[in-house]
């Protein structure tokens, strides 16, 4: 099936544009660029700070254009770069130059909504067939982030201005077709993939050297850190031998009383490398997203790809990414008691937590391969 795919979209001309590239952003970047550009001729837009580290589990060619021109350092640079005409004529140049069939918006910026505008105004000079698509990761901004109400209004204007839009998952489907009134034909459901192409180091691992219950990625408010802690705490008192890892960027200042007081807690403040993380995760007995509020992970699909069950809020798309009982626990936001409960099922059975890893992993396999997952996305876009 991949080797016709490629046949019948290997002339056809792919604008990839990810304006944000940052931590988890880059990872997308990196196994969307690599893997459509081994299915089409792939032109790419990234903001300047971009370095390539092309994730492609295709065996064929994946050459590519790429242009870095965006400024995502910080929520003003990226609003400064929509009132930047040198840098809108650049955009536009690149795309009447290409003349895609498709042009696919991968990451979250002001300047979507505006490139978008300008790639409709000006289609008769490019392909005037061309479909618009946008990856529309959150429906709505996280709680309490900074600049929410302009995020919002500038992703409104985004999502208006697409042709079709793709998300994680049918919960976020149903979430943006009710909160926008979309058609759902409009919706493309797509899943989450793991940026690796190396073999995982699962099977090397031993369930009786686990030792962490673990959140890693950027470490933000919504993702439940105050629960991560309470957690953390009873374990100190209750399983002296497992211990608490937060792993990731962030601003822990508001939780340092709490921090100082726990022994049984690693913080590494600062964003991990791919090796680092699949370290971490394999000595873990569970992954722990503890989220207030949510749309998707991308740590569930990586923890999958490590053996590593996940225990998950049931908020936004988490609940959908796991599968009760079998790769992993789902719990009431906020519920500690249940958090516990369910940690507990995993840290206290070895046997539990060796199927839970096998079909952790076996799920991976089978469903989070990002070449199969981009194939079936090129299919959809390009065929």
């Amino acid at each position: 099936m991949a080797a016709n795919l490629k046949q019948e979209t290997a002339n056809n001309k792919l604008l990839l544009i990810s304006f944000n590239t940052k931590e988890g952003m880059k990872l997308i970047a990196d196994s969307y660029i690599g893997n459509f550009a081994s299915l089409a001729k792939v032109t790419a837009i990234t903001d300047r700070d971009y370095q390539p580290e092309i994730v492609s589990t295709g065996n064929a060619d994946t050459k590519f254009e790429l242009f870095k021109l965006s400024n995502s350092r910080k929520h003003l640079s990226m609003a400064m770069d929509v009132f930047n005409p040198i840098l809108l004529f650049k955009i536009l140049s690149i795309y009447i130059k290409t003349k895609p069939e498709a042009c696919y918006f991968i990451s979250a910026h002001p300047l979507n909504p505006v490139a978008l505008v300008l790639f409709r105004l000006f289609a008769n000079f490019a392909n005037p067939q061309v479909k618009l698509f946008s990856h529309i990761h959150d429906v709505k901004p996280h709680a309490a982030t900074k600049n929410y109400t302009l995020i919002d209004l500038f992703q409104s204007w985004q999502i208006a201005r697409s042709d079709v839009l793709v998300v994680y998952g049918y919960t976020l489907k149903q979430m943006l077709v009710t909160r926008f009134k979309i058609k759902p034909e409009r919706v493309i459901v797509s899943l989450h993939g793991v940026n690796r192409v190396n073999d995982s180091k699962y099977h090397q691992s031993s369930s009786s050297s686990l030792k962490y219950i673990t959140l890693s990625g950027r470490l933000d408010k919504y993702k439940g850190i105050d629960l991560f802690l309470d957690a953390a705490r009873y374990f100190q008192e209750h399983h002296t031998d497992v211990r608490f890892v937060l792993a990731g960027r962030g601003d822990l200042r508001e939780y340092q009383d709490r921090i100082d007081n726990l022994t049984n807690l690693t913080i590494v403040n600062r964003f991990l490398s791919n090796e680092e993380v699949d370290e971490l995760m394999i000595q873990s007995f569970a992954v722990l997203l503890p989220y207030i509020d949510a749309s998707q992970s991308g740590v569930i699909p990586i923890a999958y790809y490590n053996g590593c069950p996940v225990i998950v809020s049931d908020v936004g798309g988490l609940r959908e990414a796991v599968i009760e009982g079998e790769t992993g626990y789902v719990f009431e936001r906020g519920n500690l008691s249940q958090a516990i409960e369910r940690i507990e099922a995993i840290v206290e059975n070895r046997e539990l937590r060796d199927t839970l890893g096998k079909n952790c992993f076996e799920h991976y396999q089978t469903n989070l391969r990002w070449g199969a997952i981009i194939a079936n996305l090129a299919d959809k876009m390009l065929s």
